[in-house]
Formats: structure tokens, sequence, C-alpha cells
């Protein structure tokens, strides 16, 4: 993990991948545990850095959960991460092996120490450590803070001091480094701007006074050093200092010793000085430039307009600094080249090789050769693809012959010779998806060079809330490609950012002027992509036209799936034009990655699979293509077949071992499924429109995304014809998953028996029969439910469907609890989790672990029911099943309810709940707040428990859940009953009563009771009280679930009242 400070606080993985931290408080957080380099922050400091003079009530819990959500977002980007938040007492550290700060300061110290053993080689060395020392600064340090760093403790302002005087002395001693070199006419036109920012550092002053004078501008060095001593006079009442006085003295006797020293080889070569500065690409600069120092031959690959040229020039600038390019350095414009030109004149011109007189060797390439024998140059070969084999031919040929000369070559393709080493440049950094906060966008390099370029075309534009959703929107719709990014903002002159957003459908249109000075091939996006088409086979063309109808990319079963054909006579209601390329299956996947070498197609490798993907552009421009050769339904009809036998294959692994490695597989596919879909529906295709409708349905609800489950389930029923059995089914996973306590569901459960008769396959039938139930456990009418899982429990028994009779065992099971059979509960859910972990299910052991955990809880067994939810969240969590893993924070949530930790209550019960209302799962969130109510009670904080109770009760009165209102009902009645109002309680006890009773759950009936009994103990009906208590006790007895010390809070109070 690597941290940046040294500008807007970064954070990036190992690969470079940005780790979003987007809440303020954990962001400074963050920062101050890196101010303080690996040593402890103790929790008072950090609490009074967070908040200042308004802490929150329980100041150590909410730090708790911050350090929580700090430690989550580092594990999320780079699993293990959360280890390196530790506790140390008195408070807490950050493990930051690679901070910026840090390498700044070592290289600063490797900077001081270089001799003057070879004096100019340890000049260049000296400047190219302070160099690559100043690149680390993105910016003042930490500047989003600049607010809470002016009353921060002395530890946090003096740090951000210190850094910012080692800043500014490494600039000075770099211009002094600089001058010696004799650089003085580029520093008289870089140090004006340090200079003005700050104008009392005479050091600093001195160096751009020399500079100016050096570069024979000696009358603007006298004017400047005039300003310098009147405001120093004016502001200061004080004079320049002795080393400006003697400066000046020199200045104006026009002492020679102040002139540069002629470079003993001048270097004859220049790399052009870029107009724009580089923007969003400090990670890649210095990755290349590393990469360039310590090889001779790098080859910078990427699409057409991500910005290798300019990029190259950059790293080129850096080399030049050192010893490795200190004879000069060139850069050679290949894209004027016809198609398979002869680079050699074009390389001779630049140079400025002569021709050859007698007795020369006549031959251009030798001569080239001869001039750079000895030197330490540097070469640019910039855009090589469309005369990549005559490139490559001469690149070897200079390597071989000059071994002090190193090559930096960019294009779509690689050279593919020996010694090359590749640098894939991806586009630019975009910024989260759904984020639209402007501080949050300006850490995305897209954004950064979007804003940078639209403020040169428009100089009020600012990225503020008004402007920035839209600003994010084009900078991923454009795939944070620089070129299309800063034609994008050109618009601005004329449209607002709204307005360039909504017309990215007709992106070639928008962008299709540019700047007067490109080259044609990059004056608009069309031109840019036109470049790499013209170089493409027919058979890469079709291949990646085929591509292009993918969503979110795809993998090599499906590429080959999608791109090979067409076959004579395929698909019906299709044709096939006698002008298509037809593509041999075998041949696929060789033509997918000779377009990823044409950096057309990009290539995401992984453990377990690879995935390609296009940029948006590209594949835009590549649809045009395909739409155009007359291609496009056979192939869309083929990927919408093809992802629906995808989803039914996968369908059949999602209940057993490899369970979790398709699950991943569907939820990488979610974009093209849906792509599918609409290619059926479009297409009138009912029978294909149901089948990719339904096949994704459990992996859908595994993944909490019933509502997108809903809509294709919809989509695909509104359509006409089909056989009746395919629209029933489709009909019975609506009613499964339709939205609880809703109008819609109630019509849909009238019709549920009419959709099962029409199944002929029994174990579907008894799946979803028992799916219907299971979705909606707790509501309406229990004693049907039971009966008709019970009936789908032995129908899979009889069918042989093992994880159909056991996933409805594990309802049983639940069902058994309800009933206050804890012996019969036990015993049902430890059979169904053996055999669900013998099948393989995941899904199926967490649901059987919750109930056992429930189980163990009415027998008071704290530490096995924490045992059983922490196993069941480390599952949840290792399959991505958030839904599962918000009960199981819930059960450890209520765990450190009943052992008194209600801070720690408190932190897990509002995850658990974040993390259902994500999900959007009612009812698992319904049950977080639960915990967070009785918590609240057991602190006395009585508004907050009524406002979270209130807020379920009409949902459980509209679900008709009876085992819900009885809940809420008696935690409401204790509310009214430590409020000391004893008519309210009874009333509400009351009305619990009656709901527990209708449930059918003895716990609930006893919970009731109990509830009542206080009310009337408040009331001073001590008998009444004594009676209830006592039938309360002998329910609790029956079922074998007394209440425990830790759940006695409440009625400890009754009793104490009963004995005064």
């Amino acid at each position: 993990m690597r941290f940046g400070v040294l500008g807007p606080l970064s954070v990036t993985t190992d690969r470079g991948d940005p780790v979003p931290i987007p809440d303020t408080k954990v962001r400074t957080l963050l920062a101050r545990l890196l101010l303080a380099r690996g040593r402890p922050v103790s929790v008072d400091q950090l609490v009074d850095h967070l908040w200042g003079d308004t802490p929150p009530s329980r100041p150590t819990a909410v730090l708790q959960a911050r350090i929580s959500q700090l430690r989550g977002a580092l594990d999320a980007a780079e699993p293990g991460a959360r280890a390196l938040v530790r506790h140390r007492a008195p408070g807490y550290l950050l493990v930051a092996d690679h901070l910026d700060a840090a390498h700044f300061e070592q290289l600063l110290g490797r900077a001081a120490q270089v001799t003057e053993t070879r004096p100019r080689a340890s000049l260049l060395t000296r400047a190219d450590l302070l160099t690559q020392a100043l690149a680390l600064w993105r910016g003042p340090a930490l500047a989003e803070f600049a607010d809470s760093a002016a009353g921060a403790e002395q530890a946090w302002a003096g740090e951000l001091t210190r850094w910012a005087q080692l800043r500014l002395t490494a600039l000075e001693d770099l211009a002094e480094t600089r001058l010696e070199l004799g650089e003085h006419s580029a520093l008289a036109t870089e140090l004006a701007e340090p200079v003005a920012r700050n104008p009392y550092r005479e050091r600093l002053h001195a160096a751009y006074f020399r500079a100016l004078h050096g570069a024979g501008r000696h009358a603007e060095a006298l004017a400047a050093y005039a300003r310098l001593r009147n405001r120093l006079a004016e502001e200061l009442g004080a004079d320049p200092g002795q080393q400006l006085l003697d400066l000046h003295r020199a200045m104006l006797a026009r002492d020679p010793a102040l002139d540069p020293v002629p470079d003993p080889v001048p270097p004859p070569g220049r790399l052009p000085e870029p107009v724009d500065a580089l923007v969003g690409r400090e990670r890649p600069l210095r990755d290349l430039a590393a990469l360039l120092a310590q090889h001779r031959l790098v080859t910078l690959t990427g699409p057409g307009g991500v910005g290798k040229t300019r990029l190259a020039l950059a790293a080129g600038a850096a080399l030049t600094h050192r010893t490795e390019a200190g004879d000069g350095a060139w850069l050679v414009e290949l894209g004027g080249l016809p198609p398979g030109g002869d680079p050699v004149p074009l390389l001779a011109a630049t140079l400025g090789v002569r021709d050859g007189r007698a007795g020369e060797d006549s031959e251009e390439a030798a001569r080239i050769v001869a001039m750079l024998r000895g030197r330490r140059a540097l070469l640019v070969l910039d855009n090589h693809e469309h005369v990549v084999a005559p490139a490559a031919a001469l690149v070897a040929r200079l390597l071989g012959a000059l071994p002090h000369l190193r090559v930096l070559a960019t294009g779509r393709v690689p050279l593919d010779i020996a010694g090359e080493h590749l640098y894939a440049l991806p586009p630019l950094d975009l910024p989260e998806p759904g984020t639209t906060n402007p501080d949050e966008l300006s850490a995305s390099g897209a954004v950064q060079l979007f804003t940078a370029r639209a403020r040169a075309a428009r100089a009020t534009f600012s990225l503020d809330t008004a402007t920035a959703p839209a600003v994010a929107t084009v900078c991923r719709r454009l795939d944070g490609i620089p070129l299309a990014l800063e034609l994008a903002a050109t618009r601005l002159r004329h449209l607002s950012a709204d307005e360039i957003a909504a017309r990215l459908d007709d992106r070639f249109a928008l962008l299709g002027t540019g700047r007067r000075d490109a080259p044609e091939r990059q004056r608009t996006l069309r031109a840019v992509i036109d470049w790499s088409w013209e170089q493409l086979t027919p058979a890469e063309r079709a291949v990646l036209s085929r591509l292009a109808v993918t969503a979110d990319g795809c993998e090599p079963d499906t590429a080959e799936a999608l791109c090979s054909g067409p076959e004579t006579g395929e698909e019906a209601g299709t044709t096939v034009a006698e002008e298509q390329v037809r593509v041999p299956a075998h041949q696929v996947l060789d033509l997918v990655g000779a377009l990823a070498d044409h950096s057309l197609v990009t290539v995401e490798t992984h453990p377990s699979h690879t995935r390609y993907r296009l940029l948006e552009s590209v594949a835009a421009y590549a649809l045009e293509h395909l739409a155009a050769s007359g291609d496009q339904p056979r192939v869309r009809a083929r990927h919408a077949r093809h992802l629906a036998d995808l989803a039914t294959r996968a369908d059949s692994h999602l209940r057993g071992p490899e369970q979790h490695r398709w699950l991943e597989r569907l939820d990488r596919e979610s974009a093209n499924l849906n792509t599918a879909l609409d290619h059926a529906a479009d297409a009138g295709d009912t029978e294909l429109a149901l089948r990719l409708a339904v096949a994704p349905c459990w992996h859908r609800y595994l993944r909490g995304r019933s509502g997108s489950a809903r809509a294709a389930l919809d989509r695909a029923l509104a359509l006409p014809g089909a056989d009746p059995a395919d629209r029933a089914e489709a009909a019975l996973w609506r009613t499964a998953l339709a939205v609880p306590a809703t109008g819609d569901e109630q019509r849909r459960r009238a019709r549920a028996p009419e959709h099962l008769d029409r199944v002929s396959d029994p174990v579907t039938r008894a799946r979803l029969s028992w799916l219907i139930e299971h979705l909606r456990w707790g509501l309406g009418d229990q004693d049907r439910a039971v009966a008709r899982v019970r009936s789908a429990h032995a129908t899979a028994a009889g069918a042989g469907d093992r994880w159909g009779a056991e996933v409805s065992r594990v309802t049983l099971a639940y069902a058994a609890l309800r009933r206050g059979e804890i012996a019969e509960a036990l015993d049902t859910a430890r059979q169904a989790e053996q055999a669900l972990r013998e099948i393989g299910d995941g899904w199926g052991v967490l649901q059987a672990t919750d109930a056992l955990a429930q189980a163990l809880e009415s027998l008071g067994d704290l530490d096995g029911v924490a045992d059983h939810h922490e196993r069941a969240l480390r599952l949840a969590e290792e399959l991505r099943l958030w839904g599962n893993a918000t009960l199981a924070l819930s059960g450890l949530g209520r765990v450190a309810l009943l052992r008194g930790d209600l801070d720690r209550a408190d932190v897990l019960h509002a995850r658990a709940a974040a993390l259902a209302a994500e999900q959007s799962d009612t009812g698992a969130e319904q049950f977080a707040e639960a915990g967070t109510v009785l918590a609240a009670r057991r602190r006395g904080d009585l508004d907050r428990a009524e406002r979270l109770l209130r807020r379920w009760m009409e949902w459980n009165l509209r679900a008709g859940s009876h085992i819900g209102t009885a809940f809420l009902r008696t935690q409401l009645g204790y509310v009214a009953e430590q409020r000391g109002d004893a008519a309210t309680a009874l009333h509400l006890h009351a009305r619990a009563r009656t709901d527990a009773d209708a449930s059918g759950d003895p716990r609930a009936v006893a919970a009731a009771l109990e509830g009542l009994a206080g009310a009337h103990a408040l009331a001073a009906d001590d008998a009444i009280a004594a009676d209830l208590l006592a039938e309360a006790t002998r329910i609790r007895e029956r079922i074998g679930a007394p209440l425990t010390a830790p759940e006695r809070f409440d009625v400890d109070r009754a009793l104490a009242r009963l004995a005064r």
C-alpha cells in the first residue's frame, strides 16, 4: 500500500490502483496517523484532532468506528491491509512502508551525499535526485486539511511546516546545481513563479537573479532586485542580506564569474518543451523514468490518444539530467511516414547527419552510427506502429552498434525485438462510480486533466457541486483518455458541462474538432481510432467489431463463441452476407491477442480468469463498422444465446462446491446479461428472454440484487407467447422475489398455486414452492407456510434433490424455533448444516448456522452464539454474500449487548444496518436496528429508541407480521414504562400480547407477558404483575429457554418494584 501526503491525501495499491477513502473524518484520521510516521497517536489526541471542541457523546466508540472504516477501506483494496492500522497504547499507529514524504526525505539525503569525484557527472546526479524528490509533490502537503491544520495540535502543524521548508530548500539546492550546469535560460523562466510565491526567500531570489543575468537578461535581473529591495523596505523595514548585496554589486559590474560555465560537451540535441503541464501522470512518469534508466530499449504502448508522446517527452527530459543521456536527446516523429516507410532518412535529418563525402561510408544508417558513437544519448521514436518492421530493424542495428545509446519508442504495438521492455500506459484513473463530491473527484487524474483543460478553454470554469456530476460522467464515459478529455474540454467554450455529458452518445460528432497544431490523426476522436483501424487485417477488424457487442468485457469462451463464424445458414432470422469475414474458432484468441498488441483490446489477467475489454470509444467506433457490415443482428443473437447458456450452466453450479467461482463469473457477466436480455426483448424472442431472466435469478438473489431480477422477469413476462411452463416458472420466481408487504406481492402469491400446477418438473416445483415461503418467513399465515415447506421437503427428498431437501430442512428448523421447540430446532439445523457442508453450498451453511445460533441463544450459550456468528461472518465475507454478513454482524452485536458492551454493540449494529441498507434488505436492516433499540433503552436514550421503533411499525402492519408488531409494541411499552407512563405502557403491552398470541411463538408470548407485568408493577398492581411473571416463567421453562441473566434487564426492574 502506498500513501501520499505531498499534495492531496492519496492511497494506492502497489499496482497503482487508487484506494477510495470517502469519509472526511476517516481521511482526516488517516492523515493524522501518517504524519506520526509509525508512532502511536493517543486516543485523546485523535479525538481532539477529529472533533476539536465538539466531540461526540461517546468519542472512544465513534473513534473505533472510524478506525474500523479505515481498516475496511484499506482491506477492500488490498486483502490483509487492515493490519496496517494497529492498536498500540495509548492509541493507534499506521504502518506505512511506502510514504511519499519518507521517499522525498531519502532522496534529499542521497543528494546531499553526492561527492564531487567527477564534477559534471556529480552535478547531473545531484540534479536528478533533487528533481525526483520535487516531482513527488502534487501540490501543498495535505492541502484539503488546510483549514483544520491552522488550529491543529503542534505535531500536525509542525510537520506540515517542516515539509514545506524542505521543499523550498530542495528547490533552492536544485536551482544552484542547475546554475552550475549552465541551465540559466531554463531556470530564468522556471523560477519566476516560485519566487513570486515566496517573496522573502533570499537564497531563491539569488538563484533567480543569477539565472536572469546568465541568460543575458541583465536589465531584468537588476529590476527584479530593485523590486525585492523595495518590498523588504516597505513590508519589513529591512535591507537585502549580504549575499544579495554582493550579488547585486557583481551584476552591476558584470562580473565574469557570474557567466555560465561552457558545457565541455554541449548536447547537440534537446527534446521539445511541451506547452501544457503533464497532469495526472505522476506514477507512470516515475515508473517509466526508472525503467528507462535501467534498460536501453523501452517501448511505451497504449491506445491512441492516451498520452504516450507527452509522457515519453517528460520521461526523456528527466533522463537528460542524468549521465545516461548527458550527451543529448532527440525526438523522431515517425507519424508522417507512409505505411511501411523507411525511418532512416528521417532520423538522419533529425540528427543533422550530413551527406557522405568521398572516402566516407555512403550508407545513411552507418553515418548515423558514426555520429552517435561514444555518446550517452537518447532517441525518442514516436508513433512507430505503421512502420513497425523497418523501425524495429533500425533500432536493433543501432543498439547493437552503440552500447551507450538508449531508445524510448512509442506506439500502439510493441517492436518485438530482443532487449525490449514494455510499459503499457493505461488511461488516466477514473473517479469511483457514484462519486460526485468535488473534493473526492479531484483525486482522479482524469478529472484533474479535464478541469485543467476546461479552465484553459473557459477561465471561469470551476469544479463544484453544480459541475461535478457532469464532469464525472464525461471522464468515465471517455474512459480517461487524455485526448478525448481535452477535446471535450474545448467544447466548454460553447456548451456547459451538462450539455457535453448529454451529447456523448454521439461522441464522434461532439469531439470532431481539435487543435490546429496537432497531427491530422490526433485532431478528432474519430481520426485517432481511424489510424488504428487502418493498421488491422480484415479478420482483426471482424473480431474487434464482434467484441464490441459485449458489455463490460468478456472472457475467452465468450470471445470464441461470439467472434467465430459465421457459418452458412446460421441462426434463424439472421442473414450471412457474402462479404462478411469468416473467422475459424481456433483463430479467435490469436486475433484477440493481435488486437491487444494494437492497444485496441485491454487484457486483464487474474489467477482464475482472463478478461478482454474495449474502451467505450473504441467499442462505439467498432459497432458502427459492425452495423455497416450487416453482421450486427447475427452477432447480437449469438451473444444473447451464449449468455443464456452460460447463465444456465452457472446456475447448476451455484448450490455446490463451485459456488464461489460461478458467483464471481456471473458477477462479471452482469452487464452482458442485461445487454443480452435487451436484444432478446427487442427481437421479440420470448423464449430466449425468459431464459435470460430466469437463469440468473438465484445468483441475483444471493448477491442482494432482487430488484434487478424483478426488472428482468417483468420485461420477459411482458412479451407474448412462449411455453406455458416456462412462463409459469418465471412468474413463480417473480412471486418469490416480490417486495414483501406490498399489494403486488399479495396478488402474485394468490396466483402461485395456479403457476405451480403448470411446472412439470417436480424438483423445480418443490424448490420454488419452498423459496416463496422461505423468503417471507415470519410474515402472514405461518401454519400454512410450514405445511408448504414440509411438502416441498418431502417432494425434494423423494425426487433425489438433496440440496432442496436440506435447505427446506433449515426452514423447518426456524419453524421449530418459532414453536419454542429448541431441542428439535438444534437437531434439525445441525443435520442440515452437516449435509450442506457436504454438498458444498456456502449459502445453505450460512442459513443453518444462523438457525443454530438462534437456538443456542435461547439456551443462553453466548460463547456458542458468538462462535457461530464469527464463522458465518468470515464465510459470508469470503463469498461476498452481504445479506448473510449483515445477519452475522447483527448477531455479534446482540452478543455484545447481552455481555454489557454497549459501545461494541452499537458499532456492530450500525455496520449491519448500513450494509443491509446498501443491499435494500429491509428485514435485515430492521433486525440490526432492533439491536440498536435495545442498547438505547439500556442507556436511557428513550427518544432514539422510540424513533427507531415507530419507523418500522407501518411496514410490519402492512406485512401482516405478528411477530414483528409484537416485538415493536413490547419495546414501545418498555419505553413508556421507563418514562413512568403506566397507562401507555399497559395499552401497548396488551396489544403486544394479542400480536404474540397470533404469531404462535411462545417466546414472543413470554416476552409480551413480561412487558405487561412491568407495566402493572409500575401501576402498583403487584398481584397481577406477579401472576404475569409466573406465567411467562412457566412458558420459558416448558420450551427449555429460560431468561438468562443478561436478558433480565426489564424483568429485574419489574421485580425490584414488586420488592418495594
